[in-house]
């Protein structure tokens, strides 16, 4: 029978919590877009609590908690891309099948997925993700298999963070086409910025922690010690942008 300490399954927990998300929103409450969300919102908490705990008590740094941050918003974009997968399946078998992330004339994922940018490069972009967050999640995996002792080449972390930088600017433009070309929100895309902004900071920060690659001071600084107030504050643009552009519609829901 095997044993674990404390340490172990704490570890364990942080690692099956997203992965047991990611299986359930796909194959168990796709029919619902609230419960996906509630899902999330548990599964930040937990995992904040989880990690919290490995920092104060058993003295975890930012290189050892990194691969389980990384594993959380990997799993979050996967789940959200398998389900616009399969929601895009639905609707080639039936054009007339009403997504399940269409709750109103604005929140709407049908007419993201019938859009033309929602195949940028001829395949679905849900396909993108897929390969992406799945390569993401092999690495968050890898990192926390070797342990914080074993240094990745500097390639490889060049690959991660032009990957995630990639991943940003691909999600800066759908952000602006959502907006103001087709005018609808999808809330498993929204799920999938979500995760892909915080990815690209922590990378950076890990990046910069170990002199993969150097800025301007203070730049760097900046950069290094606020990964999660640059989160933030773009979660706060974004959502900020999205009050501004569909203003009329939520005042007409007072």
């Amino acid at each position: 029978m095997i044993k674990l300490d404390n340490q172990n399954k704490l570890e364990f927990v942080a690692v099956v919590l997203p992965l047991l998300l990611t299986f359930l929103a796909v194959f168990v409450t796709r029919s619902s877009v609230g419960v996906y969300f509630l899902m999330i919102a548990g599964l930040l908490v937990i995992e904040f609590a989880l990690l919290k705990t490995l920092h104060k008590q058993f003295k975890f740094n930012f290189k050892q908690l990194f691969p389980f941050m990384l594993i959380v918003g990997a799993s979050i974009g996967l789940a959200a891309s398998g389900v616009l997968t399969l929601e895009k399946i639905e609707i080639l078998k039936n054009p007339n099948y009403v997504t399940s992330c269409s709750v109103s004339p604005v929140v709407a994922c049908s007419p993201v997925i019938n859009s033309g940018q929602a195949s940028a490069f001829t395949l679905p972009n849900p396909s993108f993700g897929l390969f992406g967050f799945g390569c993401l999640l092999a690495a968050g995996m890898a990192l926390l298999a070797v342990g914080p002792k074993v240094k990745f080449k500097d390639w490889w972390w060049l690959g991660m963070l032009g990957a995630s930088v990639a991943g940003l600017g691909f999600v800066g433009w759908l952000i602006y086409e959502s907006l103001y070309s087709i005018s609808s929100l999808c809330l498993y895309c929204i799920s999938t910025w979500m995760a892909v902004i915080p990815i690209f900071f922590l990378t950076l920060k890990y990046s910069l922690d170990e002199g993969v690659i150097k800025l301007k001071q203070p730049l760097q600084k900046v950069l290094q010690k606020y990964p999660l107030e640059l989160t933030v504050s773009s979660y706060m643009l974004v959502a900020g942008l999205i009050l501004q552009r569909f203003w009329s519609y939520w005042i007409s829901l007072l």
